[in-house]
C-alpha cells in the first residue's frame, strides 16, 4: 500500500493530544493498484505504544494492516475504507517510511472515523 497524502504525526506525543496536527479526511491509499479513500476504524492511539514505535521502529509489528468497507456504506464513496486493525502500524510506518503490508477485505465492515478524531489515549 502507498499513500500520497503522508499527513505529519505528531511526535510530542501526550495523552490526549491529537495525533496529527493538521489532519486529511481521508487517507489517499493505492492497494493492489487501485484508489481508496482510507479511513481510520477507531479513535484513538495508545500514548505508550506510540511512544515505543516512535522511540524504534523495529518495535512495530510488521504483519499485514486489516482494511474492511466502511459500515453503512452507502453513506459512503465505493473506494472508500476502513483501516479495521492495524492503526499504529499505519501511522509509525508512516511516519518512519515504512511500507505497509495490508488485506484488504471486501467482504467485511468496520465503523468509521475520521482521522482527525485520532487522539494519544492511556490505555489499560
Amino acid at each position: 500500500m502507498t499513500i500520497s497524502n503522508i499527513p505529519e504525526i505528531e511526535t510530542e506525543i501526550e495523552t490526549g493530544k491529537k495525533v496529527m496536527p493538521s489532519p486529511p479526511n481521508f487517507l489517499n491509499a493505492t492497494i493492489d493498484g487501485n484508489e481508496y479513500k482510507l479511513l481510520a476504524g477507531q479513535q484513538f492511539l495508545n500514548t505508550q505504544k506510540s511512544q515505543s514505535y516512535l522511540a524504534d521502529p523495529s518495535s512495530i509489528k510488521q504483519k499485514p494492516t486489516q482494511i474492511y468497507k466502511p459500515q453503512n456504506p452507502e453513506n459512503y464513496d465505493e473506494n472508500t475504507r476502513v483501516v479495521a486493525d492495524g492503526h499504529h502500524r499505519i501511522i509509525w510506518n508512516l511516519h518512519h517510511g515504512i511500507q505497509n503490508d495490508v488485506k484488504l477485505k471486501n467482504i467485511m465492515f468496520c465503523p468509521a472515523d475520521e482521522w482527525r478524531d485520532l487522539t494519544f489515549k492511556e490505555v489499560d
